[in-house]
């Protein structure tokens, strides 16, 4: 059936499936994919004047047209990198389902955008951190024991915030390894430190609601699942109260994790499993991390930066 005798949203339907179950692609990258295609048609309906939207006519201007107009309303070069992705993946599709081809992307560049370096956490920060003092005193007791207890964990191992979050009640039955879902609906294995389980314990202990092996580990005041929204909220009221740096977020933990590995010796390819990288490029950044740092303490430390020439 063409195109054209079909509804867009049959189609965005259609998309969703492909990418959700065909490419197996995030969450978020579906999410954003599929927000970032709806807001391309939007806009060509109105850049074309109301006209009915053929997917077979795109032009590089009209591609232009709308990065353009999204760098106007304050999007980042990023955002537009990544909605140019997106775009692209529509008309893979497009192309696979209804044998639909264009060369509008032939001309267009991604936008460039600058390299982003993870920012691990200070070891005076995460001493903080880790800590377990209770630094809201009308909380209750177990809430403080709940947040040490997912910071030790992300530091520990590694995790993502999702991942972490997405930990039910058997994750106390483990003992020296735990499994977990990651990107891209992958598993992957990942030590547990006893430091992390017996942290998670001492917040099991004390939390007022009761644990199953089916229900999330991590819960708010009101017995519900933690997000990771409200994870960065507090990690935003403990910057605001000790000044610590804007990077002081659940994911630097991850980063953490990895610059803290490399400096102490691990290899790179058994950090890259541990991340669950895919690519040992996406690794390597730890390495130009600890590399720079080793520089900075050289020249700190050697006598000729010291005195004057």
């Amino acid at each position: 059936m063409p195109p054209s005798s079909i509804l867009i949203s049959q189609i965005f339907s259609a998309w969703l499936t492909w990418m959700q179950y065909e490419k197996r692609y995030a969450a978020k990258t579906v999410c954003a994919y599929t927000h970032d295609g709806r807001s391309f048609l939007n806009f060509l309906m109105q850049y074309r004047g109301g006209e009915e939207i053929s997917l077979a006519s795109l032009t590089p201007r009209e591609v232009r047209a709308w990065l353009a107009h999204r760098l106007q309303e304050g999007v980042s070069m990023r955002s537009n990198a990544r909605a140019l992705s997106a775009l692209r993946t529509f008309y893979v599709f497009l192309k696979q389902r209804f044998q639909i081809e264009t060369n509008a992307f032939l001309l267009i560049q991604k936008p460039k955008t600058p390299a982003l370096f993870p920012h691990p956490l200070e070891r005076a920060v995460l001493k903080v951190l880790l800590s377990g003092e209770t630094y809201f005193p009308h909380e209750p007791l177990w809430i403080q024991k709940r947040d040490q207890a997912l910071y030790v964990l992300l530091y520990a191992t590694g995790m993502r915030i999702s991942e972490a979050l997405s930990l039910t009640g058997s994750a106390l039955q483990a003992r020296e390894t735990l499994s977990i879902i990651g990107k891209g609906n992958k598993e992957r294995i990942v030590p547990l430190l006893p430091i992390a389980q017996q942290k998670m314990q001492e917040y099991i202990e004390i939390c007022p609601y009761s644990s199953t092996p089916s229900k999330a580990l991590f819960l708010n005041l009101h017995g519900n699942p933690l997000g990771a929204s409200h994870v960065g909220g507090r990690l935003c009221k403990l910057r605001t109260l000790f000044g610590f740096p804007p990077y002081t977020t659940a994911h630097a933990f991850r980063h953490s994790f990895a610059s803290h590995l490399l400096e102490e010796g691990a290899d790179l390819r058994s950090v890259q499993e541990l991340l669950g990288h895919a690519s040992l490029a996406s690794t390597q950044a730890y390495i130009d991390i600890a590399d720079q740092k080793i520089l900075d303490l050289y020249r700190d430390a050697h006598p000729l930066e010291k005195s004057p020439s």
